[in-house]
Order: C-alpha cells, then sequence, then structure tokens
C-alpha cells in the first residue's frame, strides 16, 4: 500500500522562523559581548577563530563581498553584529 505524505504545509522548520531567528541573533551578539567584553570590531585571524573557519576562508569571503568587513589602511575588522549574523544565518 503506498501513501503519500505531504509535509509542505504541515511541518516547518523553526530555523527559518523569523521570530526564532531574531531571537538567536539576539543571544549570539550577547555570547559575543560576554566572551569579549567592551569588544565591537574583531581582527580576521579572531572573527574566524569565533566562526570556526579559517582565516583564508574568511579573507576569500571578504574579497568577494559576500562577507561585510571594515578597512582601516591594510587592515579589515568585523564588526560584532556581522559576525552575529554570521552565527545565525552563515553565508554563501
Amino acid at each position: 500500500m503506498n501513501r503519500k505524505i505531504d509535509f509542505t504545509n504541515k511541518y516547518k522548520s523553526s530555523y527559518h522562523d523569523e521570530d526564532n531567528n531574531n531571537n538567536l541573533f539576539n543571544r549570539m551578539v550577547a555570547n559575543i559581548k560576554d566572551l569579549y567584553p567592551g569588544k565591537l570590531t574583531f581582527s580576521i585571524e579572531e572573527s574566524a577563530k569565533i566562526l570556526s573557519i579559517s582565516p583564508q576562508f574568511l579573507y576569500k569571503k571578504i574579497q568577494t563581498g559576500n562577507i561585510e568587513a571594515l578597512s582601516f589602511g591594510d587592515r579589515k575588522l568585523i564588526n560584532i553584529e556581522i559576525l552575529a549574523n554570521l552565527l545565525t544565518y552563515g553565508v554563501n
């Protein structure tokens, strides 16, 4: 006996729920602030460590425009909210 189950409307992942994502984003900001009190921007190396990725991958994503970074001369810094956004939503 073949049965077809339609999951399209009945089961939505809470991961895509905007309220949950906003809540998760706010928790990410709070967690980063707890770990790094008073710090608003992070170096590429610090950011890569927080994101658990390599600095090279992060540089590549900045160069291609997938991740926003602040430029101070030849230094690149990433804002705390950008980090929280990456932890919440990821990057393509």
